[in-house]
């Protein structure tokens, strides 16, 4: 599927970005994170054979080198959290 020393690489370079920023990057290629979405019987077979890195990008809780406001509250330690100016407000769609 893809060159498994390519993705060590990806994942060495979004651990040391993710350590730039402050936050820890083991609450996102750790096995919390990846094994709740591959244990969800609501995730598609296709996601649930991502890496951890394509977990993250998948759905959008990263931009580049930071966490967007999303993977802050999902992956972020408290003290990121804290620095929210205001309480975020989260919404999601269900179907029927």
């Amino acid at each position: 599927m893809y060159d498994q020393s390519l993705a060590l690489e990806i994942l060495r370079q979004i651990d040391g970005a993710l350590r730039k920023i402050g936050d820890r990057a083991s609450r996102i290629t750790g096995p919390d994170f990846v094994a709740t979405i591959r244990a969800s019987d609501r995730v598609k077979a296709s996601v649930k054979e991502k890496s951890a890195l394509e977990l993250v990008r998948h759905y959008r809780l990263s931009t580049g080198e930071s966490l967007t406001n999303l993977g802050v509250l999902l992956l972020g330690d408290a003290s990121r959290r804290q620095r929210f100016g205001t309480a975020p407000s989260i919404a999601y769609v269900t179907r029927g």
